[in-house]
């Protein structure tokens, strides 16, 4: 243990070096755990080794895996082998989905006999083999190191994995109750057991190994990212916010972190507030004021005080008939003028709630408040709304009713559209003042028009997307045509043209595909999600689609534009809604990127991958339809295609596709190759 109590003087050298000061408290947690530690921050043998791993791990908690991997490498290296450094690198290239790399990593720092790795990496050789699809081999690994550390939480944990995938789901809980995380010393064991729990769904006690991980390496950075993400899972969104802003608080200014952060509220579609030491001001993108269409509520009944305001009296159910982004200068409130009592129309800079805020108006705001609502004192009304003010990153993503600004068209002297607020004037004097210049509105009627509200829907945010692959029309007027801006010629091969669209699903896919009546049927690849509509249409019980987001892209077609696909299918999702009258609740869409995803782990009967699969390239492609296999589904069906060039037509092809699915262990059940179509169809059942 003599090279321990040499390291520490170094270590902590180090990381006062690049935190710019000696942190508080550091000092007695060092020397509290350090000692019993077998490896992690006491073999720092310069500053430099000690900057890349903290790097390493604030970009592994990025997702920015290769860069992550790389700076693992330069740590190992500049270490003499660090035990953490080789454990990150790994784990880097694992979670990137670099099997093979991750493999060489493991095999130059260890060796090819895992019968002698150390535990940790030992571990994640196990975790390599359950990635990889097989799991009896991993669980061999995991049962080698219990011999050698019995009692072992982490490595019951990867029990758990391995047994999981075996499909011995009361086995893996057995195991899972055995991996007990409280007197686990080893920081490396931490980070496994956490992650490993966390594949499993058990959010708590993954939060429990990731508070322990960072007790006792508080530099840690991914570690409490990981924390934040625990916890957000489990619906602690405060809790979660204060572990990233105590990131923010130990590392300020430092970009790694700061992406580490966004990275975890981009994840769960929350946005933290960055302290100003961090940023001057809160900036307003444009991708600040998105629609998140999988959480946008098409339930837009009038809410009894809003309904009481229409001119024509009580509205009936659903009284909204369009969602409209509506520029901010063209809204105007309804003040009672202090004279007469009289009610007058002012643009929201004339409003009590304007002044207030740019702070020559209080007196004014006060004298509102009491005659609006005398039941709550003027100072409760100023408190209350200073305190919406301080929660703008709150306020910036409207996704659901409760949160939009609800207005009712009229117009002004010139016959200029204005909109009379109904309900949200605090909530868009905030926005105004923040200097946006448009926000999205609920515009009310007394009476419900379908046709017009998917009109008006359809138009206003069919351009919120870079591309539409499929030609998709919901009626023969223009205004519910989605994709006539980026591709014109679409429009004839709306019922004629068989390679796309609504017209390729009847052309082929419908009659060819399996009866999926109260069936679990998954759509790979499903883009702008039609076909994953038709799916639920057709009566299946529960139909999930999977596709890319922006950060997502398809090695095979690099020049694809940079959008979220899955929300685009979303924005699909509730037009067929509003067309079809229901809703579709048993629809649901995931992003993912295909290329690492485990289809292993899905429960369906039916996988449908239309012109997918095949650009992944061969290998992939047979892990793929293997892993399917091993998940019990029923039926696959793939589209291949004729219309690519070599080598990607050589994988492309139906005879491969039919090759490749009789490997998998499927039966060929049905084939439809119409003369002179590019795209055929192939359904294998098991």
């Amino acid at each position: 243990m003599a090279h321990l109590d040499s390291a520490l003087p170094m270590a902590y050298a180090a990381l006062r070096s690049f935190l710019g000061c000696a942190v508080p408290g550091l000092l007695l947690i060092f020397n509290s755990t350090v000692i019993t530690a077998p490896y992690g921050i006491q073999d720092l043998t310069s500053a430099a080794t000690g900057q890349r791993l903290w790097e390493a791990r604030a970009l592994h908690a990025t997702k920015i895996y290769d860069e992550a991997a790389a700076r693992y490498a330069e740590a190992s290296a500049g270490g003499g082998g660090l035990y953490d450094a080789v454990a990150g690198h790994v784990a880097a290239l694992l979670d990137g989905g670099h099997y093979d790399r991750a493999e060489a990593a493991l095999t130059a720092g260890c060796g090819t006999d895992v019968q002698q790795y150390p535990a940790p990496l030992a571990r994640l050789s196990g975790r390599l083999l359950c990635r990889r699809g097989d799991a009896a081999a991993a669980l061999d690994v995991f049962r080698s190191i219990l011999r050698a550390v019995p009692d072992d939480a982490a490595t019951f944990a990867g029990m758990a994995l391995a047994l999981l995938g075996m499909g011995s789901a009361t086995r893996s809980q057995l195991y899972v109750r055995r991996a007990k995380v409280g007197t686990v010393s080893d920081p490396g064991a931490l980070v496994f057991l956490g992650e490993a729990f966390m594949e499993l769904g058990e959010w708590q006690t993954a939060t429990d190994c990731f508070h322990q991980r960072v007790a006792q390496t508080p530099e840690d950075v991914y570690s409490r990212a990981q924390a934040a993400r625990c916890l957000m899972r489990r619906g602690l969104t405060a809790e979660a916010e204060s572990i990233l802003g105590d990131i923010l608080a130990l590392f300020p200014r430092e970009a790694p972190v700061v992406n580490a952060v966004r990275s975890v509220e981009e994840e769960f579609d929350h946005t933290f507030g960055f302290p100003h030491a961090l940023t001057d001001a809160v900036d307003v993108r444009p991708e600040d004021l998105s629609v998140d269409f999988g959480t946008l509520s098409m339930d837009l009944d009038v809410p009894p005080h809003v309904a009481d305001l229409l001119p024509e009296g009580p509205a009936g159910s659903r009284g909204c008939w369009g969602l409209r982004r509506i520029p901010i200068s063209r809204l105007y409130a309804a003040i009672l003028a202090a004279d007469d009592s009289s009610v007058q129309m002012a643009p929201l800079t004339a409003t009590p709630h304007y002044r207030l805020l740019v702070g020559d108006g209080e007196a004014a705001y006060l004298e509102y408040a009491a005659t609006t609502a005398p039941q709550k004192s003027g100072e409760e009304w100023v408190r209350d709304y200073r305190a919406l003010e301080a929660s703008f990153e709150y306020l910036k993503r409207p996704n659901h009713a409760g949160e939009y600004i609800t207005v009712i068209e009229g117009s002004n002297s010139e016959r200029e559209a204005v909109y009379r607020i109904l309900d949200g004037l605090h909530r868009a004097v905030l926005l105004q003042v923040r200097g946006v210049t448009s926000v999205l509105c609920a515009v009310m009627q007394s009476a419900y028009d379908p046709a017009r509200t998917l009109r008006s829907f359809v138009r206003e945010f069919r351009d919120d997307f870079l591309e539409w692959y499929q030609p998709l029309e919901f009626g023969t007027d223009a205004d519910t045509i989605v994709h006539s801006r980026t591709f014109p010629d679409f429009l004839s091969m709306l019922d004629t043209d068989p390679s796309r669209g609504r017209a390729k699903w009847a052309h082929v896919i419908r009659d060819t595909i399996p009866d999926v009546r109260g069936k679990v049927v998954y759509d790979v690849g499903c883009n702008a999600g039609l076909f994953t509509m038709e799916l639920a249409r057709l009566g299946a019980s529960k139909v999930v689609g999977i596709d890319r987001n922006e950060h997502i892209v398809q090695p095979t077609n690099v020049h694809l534009p940079k959008q979220n696909v899955v929300n685009q299918a979303q924005f699909v999702r509730r037009a067929f809604e509003l067309a079809d009258g229901r809703d579709y609740d048993n629809v649901e869409f995931m992003a993912e990127d295909i290329a690492t995803y485990r289809f292993d782990k899905i429960e369906a009967d039916v996988v449908c991958a239309f012109c997918v699969f095949y650009h992944l390239g061969e290998a992939r492609y047979l892990e793929v339809l293997q892993q399917l296999s091993a998940a019990g589904v029923s039926h696959v069906v793939l589209q291949a295609s004729h219309d690519h060039p070599p080598p990607l037509g050589d994988v492309s092809s139906l005879a491969n596709a039919r090759a490749l699915l009789e490997r998998a262990g499927f039966e060929i059940e049905r084939v439809a190759a119409p003369e002179g179509f590019g795209s055929p169809i192939i359904v294998g059942r098991q």
